[in-house]
């Protein structure tokens, strides 16, 4: 049976996944032009060839990865492992790199501290005593005469580096050592820097620093963490990152917000720690065990310039395309899944998975699972490589939703009918980009809602991802909480939510939001587009200048409450149009003529400035207007609606409301429920309408107020309510119609009425 419209389209013929959610599955990268030992080979036309998945390719072609490929595959990584508990690992083992233990008790210790109170400093230290073969890192042997300790959390070789927001690490920046690059100030204890020749053995230690903008405060997040190198001879040597406290993972102040940034770089290759630039995963880098087995330590291991990850050769600094075929590799040492690339003969191919995962698969070892890159495919290489947002980068995440087990929409990627919209797994590109220039296409930078409701189906739902308070696309003024997929002030053409390519080409952002906790808000403040937000999940917003291209994940409930709310929202100064959720909601229009509706839940809607229409919906709601003349609906429950200073409409709705006009002449509906109506400075009417209402200030005066009573049951005019349906009370005089309903204007007997006061029809 096929499901034509949801994400069961992407399970079809009983997908199945490497394990239920309580397991691992592992991975590895292809090094050199060596293969599993499942992999046959053949002799074809005189040459020995593999044969990858029906591919013919000979045994002397390199079939690993670029450093760049690999970067965007563990981003793709990344983002799979963050919506559900696929738990993709790198596979473990123990490598001959492997380093020896640190001993630390030797006496020729030197102990010093450096660059306190210091921003964006920098303190050269010759290091040769300790590291006299140099460094080699990435085939690149740095000299350890001059060694710069940055206060911004680095070390560098041959310049100091003062540069305080991060990038991603590349070839282009300055050799580097980064345990957790971003801007930072020291304090009084500055860094200390011990050094043990004797034992080839030196630490630097980042003591309780702030962020920049946490210097600023007198009480502000402090972080401590340490980076050691031990010499191991030969140039070649071992990384510890020891994070010991870790309060705040990323820097923001005017015009600038950066996630630390953690691993190498130098001018021969880099890599990137799996949790840089992660704001989620480096807030907990105190609290989780790291890959050398204990709380907050990592290791790392440099061997003739390759790099080593536990165990694991990650970049072995041999160019793609080498000519030395090299030995098989144990299957039992590249885990479940092996991640390669090669030129295949068909220039057409994009990639592929040699089969889908299967229940107990985990348990064999052979081809499943193996994710390929082709070579051949330019469209691949955009300059030389994959693109971040481009069709290219949406090869990762498709390629690799295959190897944690989902199919195609229905066996079909090209069903027209269905895009990446909807789900990576689809080869059609979103509806507003198909007319695009096909290398100018924007291509989803997430997996999608289908995508994430499949792959939690399989391995159930990852609660741990983004659970404090968050801020997407713009900053929430740097108050609302960590700030995620910062796209709104992005572009090439000043309007924003795009995301810039390594190509250098702006593409629009297609995206969908996983959230498992805190309190969260939608930001589109910086744009003057015209946004259509929709805080419901499983529903599509249109946020920039393309339509339904932001997503909210399809509603999970844990004991019985929903988990991934995105509880607020902030428009922009063009016409937005904002619709809450169940939850308790904050929705702001700012400028423009903006539409907010609250629905469910206890909810605050503030228009801005602008003609503005706000609905509180369901639920105990508050709506402000703003400045100009505006639409106020309370709905169901009991609301506060306050009009502002323009000519406004507010309808109360079923509750017992609180009305207030403010400035200007407003329309003041009270609706069903007790109501207490105050209009405020100028000529307001105050509607007649079910349930005993209240008006606190009406003005008798020559410019004052009036009373719709076109509504009333059995009041045919000013006499009949003078005589039949009116009476003075202790507190004003009360209005009241045939059918029960009343309404008190308070602090007035009749004597003040006047027949120019009311409405009749």
């Amino acid at each position: 049976m096929a499901y034509k419209y949801n994400y069961k389209s992407l399970l079809v013929g009983g997908a199945d996944g490497w394990h239920d959610g309580n397991s691992t599955i592992t991975y590895s990268f292809a090094s050199g032009s060596s293969l599993p030992d499942y992999y046959p080979t053949r002799i074809r036309n005189g040459v020995e060839v593999w044969n990858i998945s029906g591919e013919k390719v000979p045994t002397t072609q390199s079939v690993e990865l670029t450093d760049d490929e690999k970067a965007m595959t563990l981003r793709a990584i990344d983002a799979w492992n963050e919506i559900a508990n696929v738990n993709l690992v790198t596979v473990e083992g123990t490598s001959s790199a492997a380093a020896r233990e640190i001993e630390t008790d030797s006496t020729a210790r030197t102990y010093a501290s450096v660059l306190a109170f210091a921003d964006d400093e920098s303190e050269e230290i010759d290091l040769s005593a300790v590291f006299e073969d140099g460094l080699n890192m990435f085939g690149e042997t740095l000299n350890a005469e001059q060694i710069y300790v940055n206060s911004n959390g680095s070390l560098t070789f041959g310049t100091g580096y003062d540069v305080a927001t991060p990038t991603t690490l590349n070839k282009a920046t300055p050799a580097m050592i980064a345990a957790f690059w971003t801007d930072i100030v020291t304090g009084p204890e500055g860094i200390t820097k011990e050094i043990d020749a004797e034992a080839g053995i030196v630490t630097f230690e980042w003591r309780h620093v702030t962020s920049y903008s946490g210097s600023l405060e007198e009480s502000a997040p402090e972080n401590t963490f340490s980076l050691t190198l031990v010499d191991q001879g030969n140039g070649d040597f071992d990384v510890v990152f020891d994070y010991s406290e870790i309060a705040w993972a990323f820097e923001e102040n005017t015009g600038r917000k950066s996630a630390a940034v953690a691993g190498f770089a130098s001018l021969s290759s880099f890599f990137e720690t799996d949790y840089s630039a992660n704001v989620s995963a480096l807030k907990a880098l105190d609290e989780i065990t790291g890959n050398a087995g204990e709380t907050g330590l990592w290791t790392y291991q440099f061997r003739g310039g390759d790099l080593y990850v536990d165990g694991t050769l990650i970049s072995s600094g041999t160019a793609r395309g080498s000519i030395f075929a090299q030995e098989p590799v144990a299957a039992s040492s590249v885990g479940d899944i092996l991640i390669a690339g090669t030129a295949f003969d068909d220039p057409d191919l994009y990639g592929f998975v040699s089969g889908l995962p299967y229940d107990g698969a985990a348990n064999w070892q052979d081809e499943i699972g193996d994710l390929w890159i082709n070579h051949s495919n330019e469209d691949q290489y955009v300059g030389g490589s994959p693109v971040y947002g481009h069709t290219s980068w949406n090869t990762y995440l498709h390629e690799l939703g295959h190897a944690l087990g989902l199919e195609h929409p229905n066996n079909d990627p090209n069903d027209l009918d269905i895009t990446t919209q909807y789900t990576v797994m689809s080869y059609n590109a979103h509806p507003e980009e198909e007319y695009d220039p096909f290398n100018k296409q924007a291509w989803s930078l997430t997996p999608m809602v289908w995508d994430i409701q499949a792959i939690q189906d399989l391995y159930g739902v990852n609660t741990a991802t983004r659970t404090e308070n968050n801020v997407y696309f713009g900053d929430g003024g740097g108050q609302n909480g960590n700030a995620i997929y910062q796209y709104a002030t992005n572009a090439d053409n000043g309007r924003g939510m795009q995301v810039l390519g390594e190509d250098g080409i702006y593409r629009d952002v297609i995206l969908t939001i996983w959230d498992a906790g805190g309190t969260d808000l939608i930001d589109a403040s910086d744009l003057d587009t015209d946004s259509v937000i929709d805080l419901r999940n499983g529903r599509y917003s249109s946020i920039g200048e393309i339509d339904d291209n932001i997503a909210i994940a399809a509603t999970v409930k844990v004991d019985g409450s929903v988990i991934n709310y995105v509880e607020n929202a902030s428009g922009g100064s063009g016409d937005d149009d904002i619709t809450g959720n169940n939850g308790r909601n904050l929705l702001r229009g700012n400028a423009g003529a903006d539409a907010l509706e609250g629905l469910g839940g206890k909810d605050r809607l503030f228009g801005g400035a602008g003609n503005d229409t706000l609905d509180g919906g369901a639920g105990k709601d508050k709506l402000l207007g703003g400045s100009q003349g505006d639409e106020l609906s309370g709905g169901g429950a009991r609301d506060r609606l306050i009009g502002g200073g323009g000519a406004d409409t507010l309808y109360g709705g079923s509750g017992n409301d609180l009305l207030k006009g403010q400035g200007g002449d407003d329309d003041l509906y009270g609706g069903a429920g007790n109501d207490k109506m105050v209009g405020g400075k100028g000529a307001d009417i105050f509607v007649f309408g079910l349930g005993s209402d209240r008006v606190l200030d009406f003005d008798t005066s020559a410019t004052g107020d009036w009373v719709d009573l076109s509504a009333a049951t059995g009041i045919s005019d000013y006499t009949d309510l003078i005589n039949n349906h009116s009476t003075d009370t202790a507190s004003g005089v009360s209005l009241f119609d045939d059918a029960g309903n009343d309404m008190l204007l308070l602090g007035i007997a009749q004597v003040d009425l006047d027949e120019a006061f009311f409405f009749f029809d």
